[in-house]
């Protein structure tokens, strides 16, 4: 239900939802339903730039995570943060979660995501003026090409 209200665009509302769900798998002991709610409810406080909340509970979710063996959810939570932190204009922060990203998907065998992940360092470079954009147009017009054949 919060998502469907976080695409509406009742973010207010999408956010109570997490928040009671996150409570009634916590109540149940289901921590992977837990994690989930508080990876949405991070994801989208990151989105309504409400970045410490949003820090909080992707930091939260990754580690339950990690703890119930769930590796997979827990590199989308790692690729999340630094989202966040590109948000903040936070480089350093950003490439050490992209790259702990990247590698726990390599781990998994997902290169595919980690791929991507690494995609998001040129996002960062832009950023922070250490490349431009066009050159990073440029290379993933390559890559699409590349990958589809045209």
């Amino acid at each position: 239900m919060g998502d469907i209200l976080r695409m509406l665009d009742r973010n207010d509302e999408a956010m109570a939802k997490f928040e009671d769900a996150k409570s009634t798998y916590e109540a149940t002991g289901n921590r992977l339903g837990a994690a989930e709610c508080m990876r949405s409810l991070g994801d989208l406080q990151r989105w309504l730039n409400r970045y410490d909340e949003a820090i909080v509970n992707l930091e939260r979710a990754r580690v339950t995570f990690e703890e119930i063996g769930s590796r997979y959810e827990a590199a989308w939570c790692f690729r999340y943060l630094a989202l966040a932190f590109i948000d903040q204009g936070k480089s350093t922060e950003a490439k050490t979660m992209v790259e702990r990203a990247a590698n726990l998907f390599i781990e998994i065998n997902r290169e595919d995501e980690a791929k991507r992940c690494r995609a998001l360092l040129d996002e960062v470079d832009v950023a922070v003026g250490l490349r431009d954009g066009f050159t990073c147009v440029v290379q993933c017009l390559s890559y699409f090409t590349m990958k589809v054949g045209m």
